[in-house]
């Protein structure tokens, strides 16, 4: 029986390392963005409608998966960019806004990642949209500051793999991904450039945003609610209604 895909996950059950290989970008990236009040209030509604309980006095981040920095929305596919949004919804009230990527860089080819399928290929997977504890760990990447992702105080979170490795997945893939209750192990946040790992799971900024990101959550040991949301499904807000 196929398991329904909420923002509340049942606990799942295949690990894989989720960063590995290295990484390189020229991607043209603007600068984080500082928010005010209002836009904290706008973003905090959408985070608490997918489950966050964001607040003043308290740090959560809002993934948009599918929604460029510059306001744009698109397909998600696995490739090497940072053409997702993080909101940081900072305990000040305040909000920033910073580039990102939600989604792997890599197709296939990695050492760890495992085979679910059975054609001897590993099946790169992809952390679902959900609400998900965060903290900070002693160790950085490429120099930054790096964060540790769980789910219901496990470290291994719900995905779905990448079977026909073409970095699309299709209903298939997510629903045989749900039936097999694969998870993703190791995964993070961390910058994703310069010397840095690839994202293969994790949630990476580029070097230009990731020291900003580490203040604007409180620091390299901070602890946060991370809510991801998909901005491709039915139901998912209006971008052009969102500040910037």
């Amino acid at each position: 029986m196929r398991r329904s895909l909420s923002f509340f996950y049942g606990l799942v059950a295949v690990g894989a390392v989720a960063c590995t290989a290295q990484a390189g970008d020229d991607v043209a990236l603007d600068a984080p963005s500082a928010l005010g009040a209002g836009a904290y209030r706008t973003y905090a509604e959408l985070a608490n409608a997918h489950g966050a309980a964001a607040a003043p006095g308290s740090v959560t981040v809002l993934g948009l998966r599918g929604l460029s920095f510059d306001g744009a929305t698109h397909a998600t596919t696995y490739r090497h960019a940072f053409d997702d949004t993080l909101v940081v919804l900072r305990a000040d009230g305040t909000a920033d806004r910073f580039p990102a990527s939600t989604h792997p860089f890599e197709l296939s080819g990695v050492p760890g990642v495992p085979d679910v399928d059975g054609d001897r290929v590993a099946d790169v997977g992809m952390i679902r949209p959900g609400v998900y504890d965060v903290a900070g760990r002693d160790r950085a990447i490429a120099g930054a500051a790096s964060y540790a992702v769980s789910y219901r105080g496990d470290g291994k979170v719900p995905g779905w793999r990448d079977t026909d490795h073409d970095g699309v997945l299709t209903s298939e893939e997510r629903a045989a991904s749900e039936d097999r209750a694969d998870g993703l192990t190791d995964v993070l946040f961390h910058q994703g450039e310069g010397g840095a790992p690839a994202a293969v799971g994790c949630q990476v900024l580029p070097a230009t945003a990731i020291r900003a990101f580490t203040t604007a959550v409180g620091g390299p040991r901070a602890r946060f609610r991370y809510v991801l949301v998909d901005m491709n499904v039915a139901g998912a807000p209006d971008a052009t209604s969102l500040p910037r």
